[in-house]
């Protein structure tokens, strides 16, 4: 009997975790400032939540493979801003996949990385 009540926290965790943003009530949207970068440029990706709330972000590239993790808090107007490198060596040209998330909240985007670098 010990051993129900920690998987049903993990469920409870996990399910609150899931909570798509329009049965929260909360708002997350994510995006870059382009669809397309080439090798070497840097990617800007803007999220737009509740003000101070917990930003974290993941970028996951055609490899299934993450280039990129990082958290911050959104500023007074909700905003959250992450640069990053698209180093050549290691980002390959295909389709990204970007995670972003604040407790309760997720939504994703996608941009892509083009040209020899």
């Amino acid at each position: 009997m010990r051993f129900k009540l920690p998987a049903i926290a993990l469920v409870l965790i996990a399910l609150t975790l899931s909570v798509s943003p329009a049965l929260s009530g909360s708002k997350l949207v994510v995006y870059t400032l382009k669809k397309a970068y080439e090798k070497g440029e840097v990617v800007t990706i803007v999220v737009k939540t509740s003000p101070w709330a917990e930003v974290g972000i993941e970028v996951i590239n055609p490899l299934m493979k993450t280039v990129f993790a990082d958290q911050e808090i959104a500023n007074l107007t909700g905003m959250a801003t992450f640069r990053v490198l698209a180093v050549p060596d290691l980002w390959p040209p295909g389709k990204y996949v970007v995670y972003a998330s604040t407790p309760g909240v997720y939504n994703t985007t996608t941009f892509s990385i083009v040209g020899p670098g």
